[in-house]
């Protein structure tokens, strides 16, 4: 196109039209709700994580829930059996001197169980012996001690409710003389045991001594 200014000269100019897209309200529904829907469906997946580490998270504290409560059940069973199986003595001890030093031969003890519980094996009770002097450890097998029942409700090894067991021990190698305090402990295996304490007193060849 030509165009004339004031002065008579001639200008050429070049227009350039731009075509322009018209964007009616429709479009402008079109594009918010496809925002609407992705930003509905980014909630949708942050909602269903959140649901799944909550699970997870519920799994683990109701497993450790679990867990520790069988622990507590096992620590109640235990200590449970462990109160009704002890060991309690039955009668007083009795000890006899017949070498020529006067030192103690052999002491006699009876035990007996309290609490009712499911016995407690007498072969397998671990014995100790104590002065000021020595500490003898007997292990379940030593040929020093020696069991006999006085009451016994049947032919088991086990002391039951009702049951008294006589336990002698040969110690004269110990060489337990008077004026010693003498410490026994009995432990079995499963249970609590005793731990009796006595004053050796003056003592006669060939004679049986209590011990109080």
């Amino acid at each position: 196109m030509q165009f004339c200014n004031s002065a008579g000269l001639d200008v050429q100019s070049e227009i350039v039209i731009f075509n322009i897209i018209p964007i009616n309200s429709f479009t402008v529904r079109v594009v918010l709700r496809n925002s609407e829907a992705f930003t509905g469906l980014e909630a949708g997946i942050v909602l269903i994580a959140f649901i799944v580490v909550a699970a997870v998270f519920s799994y683990v504290v109701l497993g450790a829930g679990f867990s520790t409560t069988q622990k507590s059940e096992s620590v109640v069973h235990s200590a449970l059996e462990e109160t009704s199986n002890s060991l309690s003595l039955a009668n007083t001890i009795i000890a006899k001197a017949d070498t020529p030093d006067l030192r103690i031969k052999y002491i006699e003890l009876c035990f007996e169980t309290t609490g009712g519980g499911s016995g407690i094996d007498t072969s397998m009770i671990t014995y100790e012996i104590s002065t000021l002097r020595f500490h003898e450890r007997l292990l379940p097998g030593d040929s020093r001690i020696v069991h006999s029942w006085v009451q016994s409700n049947n032919n088991d090894i086990l002391l039951e409710g009702g049951e008294i067991v006589k336990v002698r021990m040969n110690i004269a190698d110990l060489g337990i003389i008077a004026g010693d305090k003498m410490s026994i402990t009995a432990t079995p295996a499963s249970g609590h045991g005793v731990t009796i304490v006595r004053d050796i007193p003056v003592l006669k060849s060939n004679k049986y001594c209590e011990l109080l």
